[in-house]
């Protein structure tokens, strides 16, 4: 690993600022070769040796890696204007969702995330914890009725059907099973096709008919008429569900059906993988590590006592809440996130140029030995109360930080926590003989080839 380090000239009028070393690659590519086989431990090991800011060249692309909270809070929260979603998240979620909150930027943004954030107040969370404890119920029966209870099943399909249930049930008032079948696989494929396509040197035009792109129409299509069959069903409703999907439509209505249906499409697929990312990573751990689970277990018993767990149970559950905090620590669903600085800036002492991508990737800033000590270990502690006043906001980041922090992340930590609450009291859910846990760092972080487990009923 080689550094280049040192002062740079800059233009009349400014001071000299620090050039951040850079990341060895390969001619033209650059690093890409890197990122591409290893990304995770790449990352990591670079801004373990050489230090809080590294220059990566990616390609024609120059990017800055940034890793100290003190930054990540300058870019997120200080200055978070003059940073965009970077080309990277653009180039492969626009065609998908397009407008939707996730992409958007500047008084479009604020006004979508002004109308979006009353789905997630008090009285509609409660009632959406009904619709988590009611689809992690209809799982558990479908593992009762299986032909071989004995075989090894693959968690990550099952939290997937699940967290897409609950988006349903939570935001549509459907529930998926029967003609929302195919929902599943449609996006299934998407966020393959996305990350497939996200590390792919060189991509077809949308526009070209090649395989992928006629296969991603189709998939999009299958959304797109579920969404338009709902809508046409609301308006022929007297007194249509007061879900999230009837306050967009009170919202937008007929004035812009397109936004409409890109935050629909946005709460279907954000709200789907991340929390069924951090399900199937909570699941291995607490099979990897007996006395977390014994310690959630009784926990689980003597709070709910057998009852099923709702909103209200959330506050006396701690030990699962920590469980839970500390394995999207270690696994963040979103390992990586990027972002374009739209005028020069400076970081700290590192001058930003206009254009220039800028890369936060939690999966480091959580792995920093200077600011969680043993980073490999799996400690449940480091989430009480104590430890977490103690520690700088911005060194642990599961769900991005500031003002665009997801807007579900309580959605999503609320529906891990009553689901592993809930399938606690019926199963005991083990690592299959054999299994080798490997994180895939894809667009979303999941265990490589699945995570198979034997569920082992109570």
């Amino acid at each position: 690993m080689t550094v280049d380090s040192g002062l740079i000239s800059v233009p009349t009028g400014r001071t000299a600022q620090y050039k951040p070393p850079k990341a060895s690659g390969f001619p033209l590519v650059g690093v890409l070769p890197h990122m591409r086989r290893d990304p995770i431990n790449f990352l990591t090991k670079i801004a373990t040796e050489l230090g809080d800011v590294v220059r990566l060249d990616l390609g024609f692309d120059r990017a800055l890696l940034f890793s100290a909270p003190e930054d990540i809070k300058h870019i997120f929260q200080d200055n978070r204007l003059n940073y965009h979603k970077s080309r990277y998240m653009i180039t492969d979620l626009k065609p998908v969702i397009g407008n939707g909150m996730l992409l958007a930027e500047d008084d479009l943004w604020q006004h979508q995330r002004q109308i979006a954030i009353k789905g997630f107040e008090g009285r509609r969370l409660k009632a959406m914890g009904d619709h988590m404890t009611s689809a992690a119920m209809d799982m558990s029966a479908r593992w009762r009725a299986r032909a071989h209870p004995e075989a090894p099943i693959n968690m990550v399909q099952e939290a997937m059907r699940l967290t897409l249930d609950v988006v349903l049930r939570s935001m549509f008032s459907v529930k998926l099973e029967g003609v929302h079948g195919p929902l599943y696989d449609a996006i299934t494929f998407l966020l393959r096709d996305i990350e497939r396509r996200f590390w792919m040197l060189i991509q077809p035009p949308a526009w070209l008919p090649v395989p992928m792109n006629i296969k991603r129409t189709a998939m999009i299509r299958i959304l797109y008429a579920f969404i338009d069959d709902v809508l046409a069903q609301r308006r022929q409703m007297t007194n249509p569900p007061d879900d999230l999907f009837q306050m967009l439509i009170d919202a937008y209505g007929d004035k812009n059906e397109a936004l409409l249906r890109n935050e629909a499409l946005t709460f279907i697929i954000a709200g789907q993988d991340t929390t069924a990312s951090a399900l199937v990573w909570t699941w291995a751990m607490l099979s990897r590590h007996a006395h977390a689970w014994h310690q959630m277990k009784n926990e689980v018993d003597r709070v709910l006592e057998k009852r099923i767990p709702c909103f209200e149970d959330i506050q006396d559950l701690p030990i699962t809440s920590r469980i839970l905090q500390e394995t999207l620590r270690l696994f963040p669903p979103a390992w990586t996130l990027s972002r374009t600085a739209v005028k020069d800036d400076k970081i700290g002492n590192t001058f930003v140029a206009a254009g220039t991508t800028v890369i936060v990737a939690p999966w480091v800033v959580h792995h920093r030995a200077d600011l969680w000590p043993n980073p490999e270990g799996f400690d449940p502690d480091r989430f009480t109360p104590a430890a977490t006043a103690s520690r700088h906001r911005f060194a642990y980041i599961p769900f991005g930080g500031g003002p665009r922090v997801c807007i579900g992340a309580r959605f999503a930590t609320m529906e891990a926590t009553l689901v592993l609450a809930k399938l606690a009291q019926e199963w005991r859910l083990d690592l299959a003989p054999g299994y080798r846990l490997d994180p895939e760092p894809m667009l979303i972080q999941r265990p490589r080839n699945g995570l198979w487990m034997v569920t082992q009923p109570l």
